[in-house]
């Protein structure tokens, strides 16, 4: 009888031992799962708030998701900042409603006698349309547009871009002079002196007598000449002194009887003054 009493103690005790040793092996797995999630997963706060904005039976969006008052207000001062900056980079609200018409009865509204223009009937900005004029001289000290109709005529005429016209633009102009002088100023298509960055573009300059020329530039930089046709019968078509950067391409140049294009980096002032 002690003998089946004895193996019943042994059975007894060899399942004892197992099951502590089972109890220890969940609890060394265990610990290195919590070990390695703690050591390689870091939820961020934001994560946390995902989660925590949707309802888990019905993934309906909670007062987490909804814009506040203060995102509101941000929004808001973000969409009137940028509609500040915008405004800023617009261009400043200076051209003429209309063009203002210069023919021959309007001429002196606008321009003295010698060619200047009157204080006040000009600003930075106007558009000027000339029809077809003779005899004149536009001197020019506004950044203005000046422009023609298909078929006017500027005859006998020299628009002067001096200082205080920077940046106009000139286009579509037809200037044929026969004439050498009109008060005292000879008679060049166009002279830019102490001016820059204008553009002279789609333009006719036709001038056929010594001492003048289609376009003349004295400290003069930055200009634009492009696709016109310019002639000068005796004189250089275009010269240049103390004036550089200047571009000048698709143009049609013609002259006789010497250069077409003539720089100097020295001198300064009109080729030709007013005499």
């Amino acid at each position: 009888m002690k003998l089946p009493s004895i193996l019943a103690l042994i059975v007894i005790l060899f399942l004892s031992l197992s099951a502590v040793s089972a109890s220890e092996n969940i609890d060394l797995v265990t610990n290195a799962t919590d070990s390695a999630i703690d050591d390689t997963i870091a939820i961020p706060d934001s994560s946390n708030d995902l989660t925590e904005s949707f309802d888990d039976s019905s993934h309906e969006i909670t007062d987490n998701d909804l814009i506040t008052d203060s995102d509101s207000d941000d929004e808001i001062a973000s969409s009137k900042e940028s509609d500040k900056i915008g405004s800023s980079n617009e261009e400043p609200d200076t051209l003429s409603a209309e063009p203002i018409i210069i023919d021959s009865s309007s001429y002196s509204q606008y321009f003295d006698s010698n060619g200047k223009i009157k204080s006040g009937t000009l600003k930075d900005g106007d558009t000027i349309k000339i029809k077809s004029i003779s005899d004149k001289i536009f001197t020019i000290d506004k950044r203005l547009n000046i422009i023609s109709d298909d078929g006017a005529t500027l005859s006998n005429c020299l628009i002067r871009l001096v200082k205080g016209s920077s940046g106009s633009v000139l286009e579509n102009l037809k200037i044929v002079n026969t004439k050498e002088k009109i008060n005292n100023y000879y008679l060049s298509g166009i002279s830019i002196i102490d001016s820059s960055e204008n553009t002279i573009r789609n333009s006719i300059i036709n001038v056929s007598v010594h001492k003048c020329f289609a376009i003349m530039m004295s400290n003069a930089s930055y200009n634009k000449i492009i696709g016109n046709t310019l002639i000068s019968g005796l004189s250089s078509t275009i010269p240049m002194t103390a004036s550089s950067y200047n571009e000048i391409r698709v143009t049609y140049l013609e002259s006789e009887y010497t250069n077409m294009i003539y720089q100097s980096a020295y001198g300064n002032g009109d080729f030709m003054p007013i005499e």
